[in-house]
């Protein structure tokens, strides 16, 4: 997974992105592609689950786990609410979650709050598996954890 983010970080820092002029809608849409692509081929080939590329960034992918690292005893993690009207995500100051009570979250996308410029995708967007709730973690506070039971 952190090959994967450096993969698309570094595409978009060194090819992509043109600070000094407005970013075309046609770049966007082939980040996307090469996005999508490089998950394909760093994330799921090897782990056989190419089934959930159709979902990335649209949905959780339940194969992707976020659990605590190791030595934390407290994981601060922000919860998003979607506005209906807009679609827009408000995102409420970061609350404390112990590690031994760690939802389970699902991997959506990473994520950077200055995505026109250089990125550096400091944070991760789960999903809690039990109620829905959208929620970004900094990459710092957890691992990755792959389920490879669940359906591919």
């Amino acid at each position: 997974m952190l090959r994967f983010k450096e993969a698309i970080r570094h595409v978009w820092n060194t090819y992509l992105v043109n600070v000094e002029t407005p970013i075309p809608i046609e770049i966007w849409d082939s980040y996307d592609r090469i996005e999508l692509e490089l998950f394909k081929s760093i994330v799921l080939i090897s782990r056989d689950a190419l089934g959930v590329a159709d979902v990335y960034r649209k949905k959780p992918i339940s194969q992707i786990l976020v659990r605590p690292r190791s030595n934390s005893v407290e994981v601060p993690v922000q919860f998003g609410k979607r506005n209906s009207e807009n679609r827009n995500i408000a995102w409420q100051l970061s609350t404390n979650i112990l590690a031994t009570n760690f939802p389970n979250f699902h991997f959506l996308c990473f994520f950077d709050w200055n995505e026109y410029g250089q990125i550096d995708l400091p944070y991760v967007q789960v999903v809690d598996a039990n109620d829905g709730q959208l929620c970004m973690i900094e990459q710092c506070f957890f691992e990755f954890e792959f389920d490879d039971k669940k359906d591919k």
